[in-house]
């Protein structure tokens, strides 16, 4: 069986540094839109479905295409 050699790039300590506060943005943006942290843990850890009753604002799928 063939193996496949991985390069890698290298990055600068500053750049993972922003990558990382990027991500931990966005991570607690979409979190803060959940009404409850366990269903928000569900979506992201088991791929597990959500509604709009899920979330803070309880938008409509129809009111989001409306837009």
């Amino acid at each position: 069986m063939a193996q496949t050699r991985f390069s890698f790039y290298s990055c600068s300590p500053q750049k993972i540094e922003n990558l990382d506060q990027k991500l931990r943005e966005l991570y607690h943006k979409i979190k803060s839109r959940f009404k409850l942290f366990g269903t928000f843990q569900d979506v992201v850890t088991k791929s597990s479905g959500y509604h709009s009753s899920d979330l803070k604002d309880e938008q409509e799928p129809e009111e989001f295409a409306k837009r």
